[in-house]
């Protein structure tokens, strides 16, 4: 294995970790409201869209739900499934977004496409209730306020890296 392959596994893997302490520290600071959570490891998300690209975005944000919802005894569980769904489209928005959006927006939108896909999997299978719409008016607020600070320091961390020159800064 070439020095270069193995010093982006070795990076790809902090960051995951990161992703996992990142995501169970929003589990923590969220209990009493778990449907409020502010989504502080789409920081690495975004650090690994534009470090790496797509494929390994892609990969981490499957790969930390899979493990948050182990750790948490939540994997197949109606959670694991939430998440699953509004990360998904996270992916999705970011694969088609990162042409068109500098980090923030795109952050944003994430956010947002990350609240849709949850209350659609929560509204069709688990609460069917128009009473719902409150508690997500709520998160479509909090979202667009927490998509716009985790771009930010997502952009404060890439130049950060790109200072140390550990990255090459392109957005």
């Amino acid at each position: 294995m070439k020095k270069n392959q193995l010093t982006k596994i070795l990076f790809l893997s902090i960051l995951v970790a990161g992703a996992i302490i990142l995501n169970s520290t929003d589990i923590i600071l969220t209990l009493s409201f778990p449907y409020l959570q502010i989504g502080l490891s789409h920081i690495v998300s975004l650090i690994i869209l534009y470090m790496y690209g797509r494929k390994e975005m892609s990969f981490v944000v499957i790969f930390k739900v899979l493990l948050v919802s182990l750790i948490w005894g939540r994997l197949f569980s109606p959670v694991f499934f939430i998440s699953l769904t509004g990360n998904l489209l996270v992916i999705v928005f970011y694969l088609i977004g990162k042409k068109h959006f500098n980090i923030i927006p795109l952050s944003i939108g994430g956010s947002f496409f990350n609240n849709i896909g949850q209350f659609l999997i929560v509204y069709c299978f688990f609460i069917n209730n128009n009473r719902i719409l409150i508690i997500f008016s709520i998160m479509m607020i909090l979202g667009i306020v927490s998509g716009a600070i985790i771009g930010y320091i997502a952009k404060i961390i890439l130049k950060k890296l790109k200072k140390e020159g550990i990255y090459d800064l392109s957005f």
